[in-house]
């Protein structure tokens, strides 16, 4: 079965500052070591990974909207396309980016990293390494001041210090001199494209206009004009011509002034959606200011012109117990400490809606099978049913004596709500319809930790901290039908869709699986967790991991998903008990909670892991991966300068996809055994059974039989997720048969030499 998860969203910030640009209207935004690619026309988001850099700490776009500039922790830098992901260049920096920023004709790229500024041309690039670097044009220093903000203008760049002064540096001439000096700290700068005039604003609102002599070469300040705002400066730019000035004040006020009158534009209040400390960009091709925060993935887009936000992304997590998804993970709903509930927009990244009616944390969230109502259950002793196209509590469940409900579950037909109590270990049974209370369950005598309802039959399934799952009717005399007893306490459960298995996880991470109508063990799985787990075992406790589900059936009951840490979940055939694949997933804030839980859909193609500050949501694309690094037309070009920059990973894929047996068989005798390890991670479904097909081929007459024989090993040991379907398994076969001819033919040749070997030395005795 073929298995490709990658990352399809990201809620909540992980590691590092977070940080955005914006060009045409599309937002990128820096998540750990993933960048968020969201549009404002089609409201779509992506989320591009960058596994060969560290923590993204700087992040610019070009003004043609081709290129995107990544730099990490480490001063690595790398220029990669917005189209497909490729990279075309690196840097390497001499401290850490702070800031940085494109050229209008996107040929010039600058770094700022603390006292020192870095020029980089983009059109000249070394080949150093195995990877091409861009060269370096000028590096200045600027001694006790570090950059705070800066801007291009053709020539010239200029840049605000932290010493209240503009400087600025000209390409041709590569020198650099003070513009002019303010009071306080500078927040916006701004140069004419012939570096004849400047604009600076700083946190005092004093605007200061500068021209540059023509007989001295010296800045002259032509006019200082201090505006009129009622409220302390936190952020400001210029637009790119320095027409428009935007300056952001404390309380989430937006002004917009026109430079040259200093009339005030347009303004907007962002109480209702404020952004701390806020910052404010503005976008160089069409009229938007994009704002957003330092240490928050909150982001809006902002048209002046018309007074509208293009696009809003309020998608920062805190404090977060639990999760749902509806049926087509086109919504999300969240649950916190704090009790509230939140309704969110999957594509949009938008909060929808916030329900605040319980006054204790929220225990679990959980939509209805119409995906049209969504129920929570509380501490406070209630479970609230609301509805989502209205916005509305329309129904609350109330449990007798106040008592603070769990886990809660729902029938095949939506009309009976099952809740567990918190004090006594009851099993609650509500109408839908009515809230009136049906009936009281009792049986287990530690705290519940998970409810399933069989679709099939509508019988409850509860496991307990007592170390037993118990199955009972709801509908029969008998309620209690059946008990499966544990050797130590359950901690998570799920239920297959056919009603057939039961997944049982026990408080050391073992799971059992259960035929439910026999009731037999049909097998066990012991995993280590701890070996792929960001939160430390000091900070682990029985009463967190039993608030969330980390078992679910997919693939038909087929497969078991098993979210083993909050790095890690593992799929299980459940017939064999077999591992199938590990899904890894990025490493998040530290946090001193370990709160995971796992969500799946049915079919096995969305995979959704919430951790208590970020929500990964996992899609697998193998019936559609491509690779669009080679999409376009190839050719024998493509391969020989693959082979000159010694890209012998990408020079024989693109020899597999021209077809051309001559060709690849070259560059195998090139490939260096150090390159084989990477091979299996670059093929996909499109290239795989081709590229087996050729390496088949060239074992014939290859002089490397070792490095292909490594290379398959490598390919079956990693990529077994598409050796699945009948035609590759046919391709392996003909490997095969090739192999076991080869073998016999190096048999005879070796019996051979040994005898005429044996022959000569009896003839030298």
């Amino acid at each position: 079965m073929s298995m490709s998860y990658s990352l399809s969203s990201i809620f909540g910030s992980t590691q590092g500052v977070v940080q955005s640009t914006v060009c045409n209207g599309t937002v990128y935004t820096s998540l750990g070591r993933h960048v968020s690619v969201s549009n404002a026309s089609t409201l779509s988001s992506r989320i591009t990974s960058y596994g060969h850099v560290g923590v993204i700490t700087n992040i610019a776009v070009s003004r043609c909207s081709k290129l995107l500039f990544v730099a990490d922790v480490d001063s690595r830098g790398v220029i990669t396309s917005t189209a497909n992901h490729v990279v075309i260049s690196r840097i390497k920096s001499r401290g850490r980016v702070q800031r940085s920023a494109f050229n209008a004709n996107s040929d010039l790229l600058v770094t700022a990293s603390d006292e020192c500024v870095e020029i980089w041309d983009l059109k000249e690039k070394n080949t150093m390494f195995y990877c091409i670097v861009t060269p370096l044009v000028t590096r200045h220093s600027f001694l006790n001041s570090t950059i705070s903000c800066m801007s291009w203008g053709g020539d010239g760049i200029i840049f605000g210090c932290s010493d209240h002064s503009s400087r600025v540096i000209t390409i041709s001439t590569k020198l650099s001199f003070e513009a002019v000096k303010h009071k306080s700290k500078l927040l916006a700068v701004s140069i004419s494209f012939g570096a004849t005039t400047t604009y600076s604003f700083s946190s005092d609102g004093t605007l200061i206009v500068a021209k540059k002599s023509t007989q001295s070469q010296e800045y002259l300040v032509d006019s200082c004009k201090n505006l009129s705002l009622d409220a302390p400066v936190e952020c400001a730019d210029f637009s790119g011509l320095a027409k428009v000035l935007c300056v952001g004040l404390t309380g989430g006020i937006l002004k917009v002034f026109d430079v040259v009158s200093r009339d005030l534009i347009q303004s907007v209040c962002l109480k209702t959606y404020l952004l701390k400390p806020m910052r404010c960009t503005f976008d160089p091709v069409r009229a938007c200011i994009l704002i957003d925060g330092d240490c928050s993935s909150d982001v809006c887009l902002w048209d002046y012109k018309l007074d509208t936000f293009l696009l809003k992304h309020s998608n920062e997590l805190h404090d977060v117990t639990t999760i749902a998804m509806n049926s087509t993970y086109s919504l999300m709903a969240t649950g916190t400490k704090f009790d509230t509930v939140n309704l969110w927009d999957v594509v949009s990244k938008t909060c929808m809606a916030t329900f605040s009616q319980h006054n204790a944390r929220v225990n679990q969230v959980l939509f209805l099978s119409n995906d049209r109502g969504l129920l929570s259950s509380s501490m406070d002793g209630t479970v609230r049913a609301y509805d989502i196209l209205r916005y509305r509590n329309f129904r609350t469940f109330t449990a007798p004596n106040s008592r603070g409900i769990s886990h809660i579950a729902l029938d095949r037909s939506d009309e009976v709500l099952c809740g567990a109590a918190v004090d006594n270990f009851s099993i609650m049974l509500w109408s839908v319809l009515t809230g009136q209370l049906l009936d009281v369950l009792v049986g287990h005598t530690s705290p519940i930790t998970s409810i399933c309802v069989c679709r099939q039959t509508s019988h409850i399934v509860s496991s307990s901290w007592d170390g037993s799952t118990r199955v009972w009717d709801v509908y029969g005399k008998n309620r209690q039908i059946d008990s499966l007893f544990h050797s130590m306490e359950v901690q998570t459960a799920a239920l297959s869709p056919c009603g057939t298995y039961l997944a049982t996880m026990l408080i050391n991470s073992t799971v059992s699986i259960w035929n439910i109508r026999t009731s037999n063990l049909h097998g066990s799985i012991v995993s280590n967790s701890t070996s792929y787990s960001s939160t430390s075992n000091s900070n682990r406790n029985r009463t967190n991991y039993t608030d969330c589900a980390r078992l679910q059936f997919i693939h038909d009951s087929s497969l078991l998903a098993s979210a083993e840490s909050d790095m890690l979940v593992s799929i299980y055939d459940v017939q064999t008990c077999a591992l199938v694949k590990r899904v890894f997933l990025p490493e998040g804030e530290p946090t001193l909670d370990s709160f995971v839980q796992l969500l799946c859909s049915v079919d096995g193609k969305n995979i959704c892991v919430a951790r208590s500050r970020q929500v990964f949501i996992l899609k697998d694309s193998s019936d559609t991966i491509q690779r669009k690094d080679f999409d376009e037309q190839l050719s024998d070009k493509h391969l020989h300068f693959a082979l000159q920059n010694s890209a012998f990973t990408e020079a024989l894929i693109v020899a597999t996809r021209l077809s051309n047996r001559r060709f690849f068989q070259a560059v195998l005798n090139a490939l260096p055994p150090e390159h084989i390890k990477h091979i299996p991670y670059n093929l996909d479904s499109s290239t795989f059974k081709q590229f087996v097909s050729e390496l088949c081929y060239c074992m014939k007459s290859s002089v490397h039989i070792h490095h292909i024989l490594l290379m398959l090993r490598e390919i079956c040991r990693y990529r077994c997720d598409l050796i699945s379907s009948n035609d590759l398994l046919h391709t392996l076969r003909a490997f095969v048969r090739e192999l076991n001819a080869l073998h016999g033919s190096i048999a005879v040749t070796t019996s051979k030499n040994q005898s005429a070997l044996d022959f000569i030395c009896t003839l030298t005795s």
